[in-house]
């Protein structure tokens, strides 16, 4: 199940800069219980007490849902991974981080290869999210299991 967790809402000073470097928002928001989107990428220090990459279970290999990658939305993790909020013995947050296409360099920037599985309904064509013609934002996301 989601939970909420105050943390999330909080930001350091590094995850602060990160967001900027970035051109988001260094202020964290709620967007329902347990899923939060962040400016930064979160990163080590960042929930502590929380798994940063549990398992789920899986039926096959076109079944598979890892920890982390890059949707269109929030409703695509918790439509793919329905474990996320139907389980009762486990407990779970998951960040959100916008990538927009109009904050990137046309040399180098944000690569589809560096941030997990696409899980979202476009067919990326190109290796950068700069070249792309009709996605113009994504987002990292991360799902986090309480220990």
């Amino acid at each position: 199940m989601l939970i909420h967790d105050d943390r999330c809402l909080q930001t350091d000073p590094i995850s602060a800069m990160i967001a900027e470097m970035n051109n988001n928002s260094s202020k964290s928001k709620q967007l329902m219980v347990g899923v939060y989107e962040i400016g930064s990428f979160g990163g080590t220090g960042f929930l502590e007490e929380f798994k940063h990459y549990p398992a789920f279970e899986q039926e096959s290999n076109d079944d598979y849902f890892g920890s982390y990658g890059v949707c269109d939305n929030f409703q695509q993790i918790l439509d793919k991974c329905p474990e996320i909020e139907k389980s009762k013995d486990r407990q779970f947050i998951i960040t959100v981080t916008p990538v927009l296409k109009e904050n990137q360099s046309p040399e180098g920037g944000w690569r589809w290869c560096k941030w997990g599985d696409y899980i979202g309904e476009h067919s990326p064509q190109y290796e950068y999210l700069y070249d792309e013609e009709d996605i113009d934002m994504v987002y990292c996301y991360h799902v986090y299991e309480k220990k």
